[in-house]
């Protein structure tokens, strides 16, 4: 059968267009496909992203906690110490406070001494010092401190080969026990109140482990 030219024509045109919805079909299908491929590559960039900054956000928990923790250690360290320094003050402050009533009551002890003893102390004293010459001055309030007690001293320093000419001076001074020695300008301090407190410079030492040795039995 022969066709017109037109039918011809026309044949030609829907095979065309036949050829044209393959390729249309054939490019949708590839773009579908590119565009599936290309989704679930980017799900997979996305989920590596989103994995990466988890692990990111745990690491960083991670240091956060372990800083944390290392600074409550530090402040837990630095509490322990200062707690420690606080204790150690105030086993200072105990110990210096007991020496100081250790040597208080030292001084009141002296003071109170019965005539006999304190007439000794005195004596002892003033064989120390072993002045040849000068006045005794007693506290306001002293009564054992007297002239027989001074001879009595200079008789001793007289078998020493001291000629001492110490005498008890009319006037007393502003103080408690003991007394002072005025050889001219110069005075030396014989109160009991210098007594002590020279004596604790070479003492406190001894008397601290003393009283810390018996408080620890």
């Amino acid at each position: 059968m022969k066709r017109t030219p037109l039918e011809v024509a026309s044949l030609k045109e829907g095979n065309a267009m036949q050829g044209i919805d393959k390729i249309i079909e054939k490019i949708i299908t590839d773009a579908n496909k590119d565009a599936e491929t290309t989704a679930s590559q980017t799900q997979v960039q996305i989920d590596a992203i989103r994995k990466k900054h988890v692990d990111e956000t745990k690491h960083q928990i991670d240091v956060m906690n372990k800083e944390a923790a290392q600074k409550a250690e530090q402040y837990k360290q630095r509490a322990k110490t200062m707690a420690d320094l606080d204790r150690r003050r105030n086993h200072l402050a105990i110990k210096r406070e007991l020496v100081e009533v250790a040597f208080d009551k030292a001084t009141t002890k002296i003071k109170g001494l019965d005539e006999k003893a304190y007439v000794e102390f005195i004596e002892k004293i003033l064989i120390k010092i072993a002045e040849e010459d000068g006045e005794i001055i007693a506290g306001k309030n002293e009564q054992y401190i007297t002239t027989s007690v001074i001879d009595g001293a200079i008789g001793k320093l007289a078998k020493q080969g001291i000629d001492s000419k110490m005498k008890l001076a009319e006037q007393k001074a502003d103080f408690e026990g003991g007394f002072i020695l005025r050889n001219g300008k110069i005075e030396t301090n014989c109160t009991i109140d210098m007594i002590v407190n020279t004596a604790k410079r070479d003492l406190e030492q001894d008397v601290a482990s003393i009283l810390f040795v018996e408080g620890s039995k």
